[in-house]
């Protein structure tokens, strides 16, 4: 069984959604709003993951785990993280398919 002890949630981030809306100009155009704001346990990624798969960097790439929340795993671009600054989410799973905690591995946004 998958545990983490809950005083290891203690960052707090905003997951953001991709929705319709107008600028100040009134054109409609594409903008974040938030999703949820939630605590998470955040764990760099590790350096044999970097040599692995040449698309995560260990100097931008983090992995965030939450407690489950219904979201689309399969299409993670309608999504960002916002921690500090905002990440593009690359993947999103459903921890042992158990529905406690969600893994997120996000990069920064250059």
């Amino acid at each position: 069984m998958y545990k983490i002890n809950p005083g290891e949630f203690k960052h707090f981030i905003e997951i953001q959604t991709l929705k319709p809306g107008v600028d100040e100009d009134n054109i409609p155009c594409e903008v974040w709003d938030k999703l949820i704001i939630t605590k998470a346990k955040i764990v760099n990624v590790s350096g044999k993951e970097v040599q692995l798969s040449d698309s995560i960097s260990s100097s931008n790439s983090k992995r965030f785990i939450i407690r489950y929340l219904n979201i689309d795993t399969e299409d993670t671009t309608k999504y960002r993280l916002m921690y500090k600054e905002a990440y593009n989410i690359t993947y999103i799973s459903n921890i042992q398919e158990a529905d406690k905690y969600l893994e997120i591995i996000a990069e920064v946004i250059k």
